[in-house]
């Protein structure tokens, strides 16, 4: 039986898919340090077996995310995913990309209140940006190469669904484990990708959200974080 590949199985979206999705598909996890997905023979001993791969894997801090701090590794991470997923005939890959291929915190504070499209383009703020928004012009090209590819900008996602009532713009873009583990479940299950390649912006239902979530797997985000906290200071 072939397996759903997760890579970064350990860190916070992976370990949330692993927790909710595991009675459903069968997954394989791997990360550091067991197995080198710089090493390109690993990433193809990992795919062995797979029909489908999940992208995760990322070597960074939420602190050098914001500033100039980067690892070049982590191109070298998705870039062999990619050719992996060519070289071992892999139906569909699903890239972690991230909202902040935008410069999303001055869009928040502009007069323009449309929505931020996938489409749109104001620049990253920060390298980390950058690097996500090269590794959805790779995912691009490797769609056209064999396998189907989704690259889903997440949003602010933690295990714990921690919210931060006194930052306005993280409450914007905040992803809830429940919405999260919907939308992976309906991309894993779409019987095919259109174009072969998409993009969706990964972000609840929160009120005064700066994204458009729209998408072809009928994904609808649920979750508000702002009603969430209107009720909790009720309790």
């Amino acid at each position: 039986m072939k397996s759903i590949l997760i890579t970064g199985h350990k860190g916070t979206i992976g370990s949330i898919l692993m927790d909710e999705l595991s009675e459903e598909f069968d997954l394989k996890g791997c990360d550091f340090p067991e197995i080198d997905l710089t090493d390109y023979n690993s990433v193809l001993s990992a795919l062995e077996n797979c029909y489908m791969v999940i992208h995760l894997a990322w070597n960074g801090t939420s602190e050098n995310m914001q500033n100039w701090e980067y690892d070049q590794n982590n191109s070298l991470l998705f870039y062999n995913i990619f050719k992996g997923a060519v070289e071992k005939g892999i139906k569909r890959v699903i890239m972690a990309s991230s909202v902040h291929v935008c410069d999303l915190y001055n869009h928040s504070t502009s007069t323009d209140n449309s929505l931020i499209t996938v489409g749109h383009y104001s620049g990253p703020a920060r390298p980390y940006g950058a690097n996500k928004l090269f590794m959805e012009a790779l995912g691009k090209m490797t769609s056209q190469l064999g396998p189907e590819v989704i690259c889903i900008r997440f949003g602010g996602i933690n295990k714990e669904d921690r919210i931060y009532p006194d930052d306005i713009v993280e409450n914007k873009i905040w992803l809830s484990k429940n919405d999260c583990c919907r939308l992976i479940k309906s991309c894993i299950l779409a019987e095919a990708v259109p174009n072969k390649f998409t993009i969706i912006h990964a972000i609840s239902n929160n009120t005064g959200k700066l994204h458009d979530v729209s998408n072809p797997f009928n994904w609808e985000p649920v979750d508000d974080a702002f009603k969430i906290i209107a009720a909790r200071a009720l309790l």
